[in-house]
């Protein structure tokens, strides 16, 4: 893969008599009869392109022979053009292409940033490829026009293509904080996986016949083969938030997705990055910087009785202070399994390098069923807010109004401030609602603490 990809023959610049087209002039780039070469494709990372239908394609001596029977031409392919040619399925964007070529055969990525598009020209040149919105294509009155901006085209490309995938498995719509999410895929494994780590969040209310809202968020989860493997791509409304070879960290992603979407569809909230349990209706949120060990201790309060608010996403009502639930799977890897006494997993799991104990290093993290920790809530008013930190003193501290909303401002998500008065808003939970200042404890210390704010 490092040599060239595509291979040209240069054309004869003799006509049978052995005589130059022209006298006195330079025979790079010249072409008989005096004509201009036609310009080269330009091809970028976001171009889409698709096979030119009607062609015969066979393997011989090594090489794949392209055939057009229509006009008689054969194209011989080397392995690796070859290699690209195959990868063309109307789909991929050339940047994707290189991505799955990386991925599968390794090498220098310059090389392959180079000689890919070099390689996809060539082919478009040679008429076995076209662009896929080319107006010229045969179905290209269907297609729209190429937007100008790049981040527009990628957009539009992966619209094209989410909107041309058959989605046999569906899920929800669900109620995600206060947002309604569904998801699709065509893939068996992951929609087990992700129907195990999203069972617990409530249906959308019923709409009674009408159409649903036009803002429902999508996650979306398609698959190819790739070798002898599968690839798996993850969008959140159409935008990409990763690719994996494994299901259950596409699983992952999906999960990444919903949160995703859950705080950018939560409308008229205070959308927090906390756990939050509930107790007679009185719920406390419990937020920090990651690493502090939130859904650890979010775990070990369900399983002191406290009922499952959430893991990830706490949305306040700015006017009445009522948080309403999102009660996901909880993200919680091998060390927090082992100290919470939990049976192994059922679930989805993935390859993890990140612990909530820095002297201990988790080979897997696991979405864990809620269920089976205890009391899955309905969400509650907002009695408390517990900052977690590190082991900078031993005991709980109350924080002032203004070093409570210091605090939290640190934990918001952007969606907080389309709220009008959002700022004052939060100043006023800071200034109604304790905020204390909780270290780093041993586990059944921290949650006597936190016992005694509910």
């Amino acid at each position: 893969m490092r040599r060239r990809l595509f291979s040209r023959r240069p054309m004869p610049l003799h006509d049978q008599s052995g005589a130059l087209p022209c006298d006195g002039c330079d025979p790079e780039g010249v072409r008989p009869f005096g004509l201009l070469p036609r310009p080269r494709p330009v091809v970028t990372p976001s171009d889409v392109v698709a096979r030119v239908p009607g062609r015969l394609e066979t393997v011989i001596d090594g090489q794949l022979l392209v055939f057009d029977p229509a006009g008689g031409r054969s194209h011989l392919l080397n392995t690796s053009a070859a290699l690209v040619y195959t990868s063309v399925d109307g789909r991929a964007t050339v940047g994707g292409i290189v991505d799955d070529l990386m991925a599968d055969l390794g090498g220098d990525r310059a090389t392959f940033d180079h000689d890919v598009p070099e390689t996809v020209a060539s082919l478009l040149e040679s008429g076995l490829v076209t662009l896929f919105f080319d107006p010229d294509h045969p179905d290209g009155a269907a297609h729209p026009p190429v937007p100008p901006d790049p981040a527009d085209r990628w957009a539009a490309v992966v619209s094209r293509r989410l909107a041309d995938t058959a989605w046999p498995l569906r899920l929800g719509p669900f109620r995600a904080a206060g947002a309604e999410v569904s998801a699709r895929m065509d893939d068996e494994r992951v929609a087990e996986g992700l129907a195990r780590a999203l069972g617990s969040l409530p249906a959308a209310p019923a709409t009674n016949g009408s159409p649903r809202p036009t803002d429902t968020a999508v996650v979306s989860i398609d698959s190819r083969p790739v070798g002898a493997g599968r690839r798996y791509r993850v969008h959140a409304d159409g935008a990409r938030i990763g690719w994996t070879d494994d299901p259950d960290r596409a699983v992952r992603y999906a999960l990444g997705a919903v949160n995703q979407l859950a705080a950018l569809h939560t409308p008229d909230r205070l959308v927090l990055h906390a756990g939050a349990v509930e107790r007679d209706g009185r719920v406390v949120a419990l937020t920090g910087i990651s690493g502090q060990g939130k859904t650890t201790l979010t775990a070990a309060l369900v399983q002191a009785g406290f009922g499952y608010v959430t893991d990830e996403l706490v949305a306040i009502d700015p006017s009445t202070r009522f948080v309403d639930p999102f009660p996901k799977a909880l993200d919680l890897d091998d060390h927090a399994v082992a100290l919470l006494g939990l049976d192994p997993p059922a679930g989805p799991s993935w390859p993890s390098t990140e612990s909530s104990d820095a002297a201990v290093a988790p080979t897997h993290e696991h979405a864990i069923d809620p269920a089976s920790l205890g009391r899955i809530s309905t969400g509650g008013r907002l009695a408390a807010v517990v900052v977690l930190t590190g082991p900078v003193a031993d005991e709980v501290e109350t924080l002032a109004p203004a070093q409570a909303l210091t605090e939290l401002l640190r934990g918001l998500f952007p969606a907080t401030w389309q709220v009008p008065g959002a700022l004052e808003a939060l100043a006023g939970v800071c200034q109604d609602v304790p905020v204390v200042r909780l270290p780093r404890l041993a586990l059944d210390r921290a949650v006597a603490a936190v016992e005694t704010l509910a």
